[in-house]
């Protein structure tokens, strides 16, 4: 148990002092396994507007799985205005995960639009947050978008992956 401890307060401290944004984006990560409370929810609110796009992707997601709402409209200020694709993927999903249940399919339909990003990262990323909302409400939009982007010129590679993250889902 108190190495737990020790490795999460490791995990945080390096977020703090870490000017390296690879490095940072997977503290992040890492610490989106641990278990969630205030400390790690702020900290994860310090890196929404980051300069980084993939630890604001990051920090969007995770204050998502949190169901922080306070942060729902810092995430949506800062989504309006977002240019990067792979930032856009973590804000969609948080917004998904925060909003109330009127604006869940406009979350859905702009995560969909992100299959189709220029970022090869951003459309893998959207796949799997498209997989991990999946449920009985939203199945048929979520469906439709991944036969569109399957019809589509996609990569092989992506096509595999979403077949393989699918059955997953299902098993």
């Amino acid at each position: 148990m108190s190495s737990n401890k020790d490795k999460y307060n490791g995990l945080i401290n390096q977020a703090k002092t870490t000017s390296d944004p690879d490095e940072l984006s997977n503290i992040l990560e890492e610490l989106k396994e641990c278990p969630s409370n205030k400390q790690v929810e702020s900290l994860y609110k310090s890196y929404v507007d980051h300069e980084n796009q993939l630890v604001r992707c990051i920090a969007a997601e995770a204050l998502g799985n949190m169901n922080s709402p306070e942060a729902l409209p810092d995430i949506m200020r800062i989504y309006q205005t977002e240019v990067d694709e792979l930032a856009k993927v973590g804000q969609t999903y948080a917004i998904y995960m925060l909003c109330d249940s009127s604006e869940e399919n406009q979350a859905v339909a702009d995560m969909a639009d992100l299959l189709y990003a220029n970022n090869e990262t951003a459309a893998y990323r959207a796949m799997n947050n498209l997989i991990a909302i999946l449920d009985d409400i939203n199945e048929n939009m979520i469906y439709k978008a991944f036969k569109d982007k399957s019809n589509s010129a996609t990569s092989e590679a992506f096509l595999e992956e979403l077949r393989g993250n699918i059955k997953t889902y299902f098993e």
